[in-house]
């Protein structure tokens, strides 16, 4: 279980290992304690899913699951091995019916109930997306280029611990779901390491800003949307000076260049409604 230290650290870095599968319904219960949970990806259907479970469910069986013609459909191939050639005989068929319920031949209910269960499965692939969206909602920051580890400012520590528990409760597997919490003191290093990590997020975002402004194609509704993430940028900033104890003055400088492009924007936009006018009222 997950505890929290209550003491002088200014926060903590943070990783983890998952398993191949984790329970949705687990994660829901304790990431919505901290409101978390639309951050959660929806339950996963459809044929892939259908494979996997018609997978579990032959585990033991020398079989091959191929899909039909109908592409909501899949069969089940026995095969058997000869000494001249191997043969090869349908055992069984799944579909998922219009309504999305699963149906057999011949009919066998425990197919549809193991549907149901990986329908509500997440893959470490999907599971480690949605932490790392949690970790930038409660204002942290990537680490590496790569990813893969983060830091998170001490005030988030609390609901990462709530959502860190649900992920470790969570696996479907033998092997578990681990979340290693790191805590960190404002020494030079870790200073460095952070501010670093806030620049590389910064300059991403600002870029990414920078580039639809100058498309000249946003209109004045887009535009300010574009100038309130700015104001969410330099918020970010504030909040990571009071945590490391020192001023970031060149990233707020990034940020600060998009009011200025947002502006520009806004001019060239209100230049272009004058022209259209003046020629429609020429016409």
């Amino acid at each position: 279980m997950i505890t929290i230290d209550r003491t002088s650290h200014t926060g903590a870095i943070t990783y983890w290992t998952l398993a191949n599968n984790s329970d949705l319904a687990k994660l829901r219960d304790h990431w919505a304690a901290v409101g978390m949970d639309s951050l959660l990806p929806e339950r996963q259907e459809g044929i892939a899913v259908l494979r996997a479970a018609l997978a579990e469910h032959c585990l033991a069986e020398p079989v091959l699951i191929r899909r039909l013609a109908n592409r909501k459909a899949l069969t089940v191939v026995r095969e058997d091995c000869g000494d001249a050639e191997n043969e090869y005989r349908a055992v069984l068929r799944a579909e998922i019916a219009d309504d999305g319920s699963i149906r057999t031949t011949p009919d066998n209910p425990l197919i549809a109930d193991r549907y149901a269960a990986w329908c509500n499965r997440l893959t470490a692939a999907r599971l480690g997306s949605a932490l790392a969206h949690v970790v930038s909602a409660l204002g942290g920051i990537t680490l590496r280029p790569a990813g893969g580890v983060y830091w998170l400012p001490a005030k988030a520590l609390p609901d990462w611990a709530t959502i860190a528990q649900g992920v470790e409760t969570a696996s479907l597997n033998c092997r578990p779901n681990t979340v290693y919490v790191l805590r960190t003191h404002a020494d030079p290093e870790t200073v460095r390491a952070v501010r670093d990590g806030l620049a590389a997020e910064i300059d991403a975002a600002v870029n990414g800003i920078a580039a639809e402004l100058a498309t000249g194609e946003l209109q004045a509704r887009a535009i300010d949307t574009r100038r309130q993430a700015a104001h969410g940028l330099r918020a970010k900033i504030r909040a990571y000076e009071a945590a490391l104890g020192e001023a970031l003055d060149t990233v707020r400088a990034k940020v600060d260049s998009i009011e200025q492009a947002a502006a520009l924007a806004e001019l060239a936009l209100s230049a272009a409604q004058v022209q259209e006018s003046e020629v429609s009222h020429v016409a």
